[in-house]
């Protein structure tokens, strides 16, 4: 009997062990997660590591439901899938700013390209003025190709400045939806915090966790009131 209690110790020991290595990643992988979910909108939706912070997460999120407790397991399966679907949200949300950035990026190489143009035939007109050989049907043409490029590089500049306004305003909806996102899925990791720890031997009160939450959020609340009023600031 004493040699089966110390081997139940043994693994009790083991399990503990494990469990706070993986809890702690965990907390590590979320705060991560949510720096990433924060910036998607400046993020590039065609790369791999577009959906990798919420892949991490879940991967230890899968092994938090291998060694925790019935309420751990159920909160990390919850959130599991909440995580998933705020990315889903998010990037319908990021979509217009990344088609915007596309645009912004088009605008600008082109405003460079017949900018460059126009200051090559600016160049030539001046050395052809500073020749002393004056030649009126080349000036004319090297004119009329100024112009031509002036024009083009104008419209592209204009193209790039509306593209910004738009970009600019669409930023405060896409902080609106990811404010949206974190009330959505604060609860249930307030409640697997809880559970973790409590689980750990730290005891934790979760209505406690739960209030401490809700002030948090009316603090983002406020400060993206801010943002956004700055936004609209800034578009009038």
């Amino acid at each position: 009997m004493q040699l089966e209690h110390d081997a139940g110790e043994k693994l009790k020991d083991r399990l503990g062990t494990l469990r706070k290595e993986i809890y702690l990643q965990l907390y590590s992988d979320i705060s991560a997660l949510q720096g990433h979910l924060g910036a998607l909108s400046a993020k590039d939706p065609t790369s791999p590591e577009f959906a990798a912070p919420v892949q991490v997460v879940n991967a230890q999120l899968a092994k938090v439901q291998l060694v925790g407790g019935t309420e751990v397991m159920e909160h990390a399966g919850e959130l599991m899938a909440l995580f998933t679907e705020s990315l889903f949200n998010l990037m319908v949300a990021a979509k217009p700013l990344h088609e915007l950035r596309s645009d912004i990026s088009i605008a600008d190489r082109l405003y460079n390209q017949y900018f460059q143009e126009a200051q090559r035939v600016n160049s030539e007109m001046t050395a052809l003025n500073e020749s002393g050989h004056p030649d009126p049907m080349r000036m004319a043409a090297l004119q009329r190709s100024f112009e031509g490029f002036r024009e083009q590089y104008t419209k592209f500049s204009n193209e790039r400045d509306e593209a910004w306004d738009k970009h600019n305003t669409s930023q405060g909806d896409f902080v609106s939806a990811v404010k949206k996102q974190i009330e959505y899925v604060g609860p249930t990791q307030a409640k697997l915090m809880a559970a973790i720890k409590n689980e750990i031997g730290v005891p934790t009160d979760v209505a406690k966790l739960l209030d401490r939450l809700e002030a948090n959020q009316q603090r983002m609340e406020n400060a993206v009131k801010a943002v956004l009023a700055e936004f609209t600031a800034d578009k009038a």
